[in-house]
């Protein structure tokens, strides 16, 4: 198994260094820190998000992203019908 380009041996010796330099009884107080810690980036980068989702100027962004692309995709359309009706003329000119 490779985690983070770390090979098992290498693991196996950082988790010794971690019991001979904290011990064994503190390790799950280790862990517990870990997990609320984590908890907490999570809980503050899913404000985050919130916060900017509710932001009105992200969605008048998005908003006026949307329409653009719509206006182009109805641009894009309008070409390629151009395109079809000019080439069915040149096709019965040859004709």
């Amino acid at each position: 198994m490779q985690l983070l380009f770390i090979s098992g041996a290498e693991i196996f010796v950082i988790l010794f260094v971690i019991v001979l330099l904290f011990g064994a009884d503190k390790i799950p107080e280790l862990a517990r820190g870990l997990a609320k810690g984590m908890n907490e980036v999570k809980k503050v980068t899913s404000e985050i998000k919130r916060e900017i989702d509710q932001n009105e100027v992200v969605k008048t962004v998005k908003d006026t992203t949307t329409e653009i692309q719509d206006s182009v995709k109805s641009g894009t359309h309008e070409i390629t019908d151009t395109i079809d009706d000019v080439t069915r003329e040149v096709n019965k000119i040859k004709r």
